[in-house]
């Protein structure tokens, strides 16, 4: 993905999450927030599912794997 796309879909998660929030403020009761912040959360999420897919394999492999090859002084090869 371009880095010029990258950063419009940012802006506009961002967008959705600040909605949301917004959303739920206004509301005068639990319904009414309920019922307020699903359109935006649903927006977000259908998106959410290869970000988390991408964060699981950054943070696991990328990062945890190789800090624990770093740090694994002091056992045998």
């Amino acid at each position: 993905m371009p880095l010029r796309e990258a950063f419009w879909r940012a802006i506009l998660c961002n967008v959705l999450v600040c909605l949301a929030v917004w959303m739920a403020a206004a509301g005068r009761s639990v319904t009414d927030t309920s019922v307020a912040i699903v359109p935006p959360v649903t927006a977000f999420v259908r998106q959410l599912v290869v970000v988390i897919a991408g964060n699981l394999v950054g943070g696991s492999v990328l990062v945890a794997l190789v800090y624990h090859l770093v740090h694994r002084r002091g056992q045998p090869a």
